[in-house]
């Protein structure tokens, strides 16, 4: 990460520069019209043969709508009780959100990019998100992503923001998963995105490196399939739930 850090101060030309991403990620086509699916519902785009994704349309697209809006629902729709509250996948989703984050921003290596957004962004909302990073990488997402347990360390509550970010009586760190959404989203709204939108360059430069990585793994595993022994189907109605893979409106007719 650079030396420069965001400020809460948005001047003349950063509001500039964030209209004249709007406008023209509107004006792009980005956004698939109805029962529209495919890669250009993210804007993947392929210049010069090389595969990139605009800044632009990771944050309206990834971050602002498919990330913020399955967080939002998992919030408000989900109710409190004992078994399937959401808690862990609520955690996982922000901690993918941070490590996403943590790579636009910084250059750090994929197992430092949580405790890196955690240490530059989310510790401007808590400075004890500061000494957090490394617990929310290594014990909360691994454990989840391994075994859908946090590792011991960490204890996941919902609807209790007074026990957020404190100690339990085992010495496990206390994670409430609505003020975790909610104190994420304000350090993305009111921190990182200032400095995204202030570094196009250097951000774009490392979204298309992240794209790259990720189409070359994915030729080579899906090319080592018997495609003969997979039916090929195309997408219809509403199943399509994926950032590259645009969801149509209900009642309207698949392409």
């Amino acid at each position: 990460m650079s030396g420069r850090r965001p400020t809460d101060r948005r001047d003349d030309s950063t509001e500039t520069l964030a209209a004249s991403i709007t406008t023209t990620y509107a004006a792009s086509g980005m956004v698939a019209s109805a029962g529209a699916s495919g890669v250009p519902g993210i804007g993947l785009t392929t210049v010069e043969g090389i595969p990139s994704i605009p800044v632009a349309s990771v944050l309206t697209n990834l971050v602002e709508g498919y990330l913020f809006g399955d967080l939002e629902s998992m919030a408000t729709e989900v109710q409190l009780k004992e078994v399937g509250a959401c808690g862990y996948p609520m955690v996982m989703a922000v901690l993918s959100g941070c490590e996403l984050l943590g790579a636009m921003t910084s250059d750090a290596a994929q197992d430092d990019r949580i405790e890196t957004y955690w240490k530059t962004y989310m510790a401007e909302v808590d400075p004890l998100y500061g000494y957090l990073g490394k617990i929310a990488s290594q014990l909360a997402r691994n454990g989840i992503a391994h075994t859908y347990l946090a590792h011991l360390g960490v204890l996941v509550v919902r609807g209790n923001a007074r026990r957020h970010l404190t100690l339990s009586e085992n010495e496990e760190v206390v994670l409430d998963c609505l003020e975790l959404y909610s104190q994420f989203r304000q350090s993305y709204e009111d921190h990182a995105r200032q400095f995204i939108l202030e570094n196009i360059a250097d951000v774009q430069r490392r979204v298309d490196e992240l794209v790259r990585y990720d189409r070359v793994k994915a030729k080579s595993l899906i090319g080592a399939l018997p495609f003969g022994r997979f039916r090929q189907t195309l997408p219809s109605g509403n199943e399509l739930a994926t950032p590259l893979h645009v969801r149509a409106p209900r009642g309207a007719t698949g392409a």
